[in-house]
């Protein structure tokens, strides 16, 4: 009777210890983002490929670009794609509309269900603007 009361005590216990029946699950960290490379782009770019380096990601990832020191998307960055090249790389594609917003961002990571955040890793800079000069103001004509 003691047997099986710690029998199924112990088998209760397993899913708090971290066993699936397929093996034991190992605690995940949180994502952390180290770095971006290239780390700034201008407004109107498109099809943005940015390397993503830290670790704890993996297949499945989402990446977001913040308004430094908040949780609001920084307006006309948008992710169309990201690949997981191991657990310490994600490759990004992304749109910079000719509207977005400029400044330093923060890329933040979610990874089955965790998140982590690099402060200030992206920028987006002003499209420099374009000035045309007249053909009169350079020459004169007689």
């Amino acid at each position: 009777m003691n047997f099986r009361k710690t029998l199924i005590a112990g088998i209760m216990l397993l899913p708090m210890l971290g066993f699936t029946g397929t093996g034991l699950v190992f605690a995940q960290d949180d994502p952390v983002v180290d770095s971006a490379t290239p780390s700034s782009a201008i407004q109107d770019t498109y099809d943005l490929v940015v390397e993503i380096a830290g670790s704890n990601f993996g297949r499945g990832s989402e990446v977001r670009f913040l308004k430094t020191d908040t949780e609001i998307d920084a307006s006309g960055i948008h992710v169309k794609n990201v690949k997981a090249k191991g657990s310490s790389k994600l490759i990004v594609t992304l749109d910079i509309d000719a509207d977005s917003y400029v400044g330093a961002t923060d890329i933040e990571v979610m990874f089955r269900g965790r998140k982590g955040k690099g402060t200030t890793k992206f920028a987006v800079q002003a499209k420099p603007n374009q000035t045309t000069v007249a053909c009169s103001d350079v020459f004169e004509f007689n």
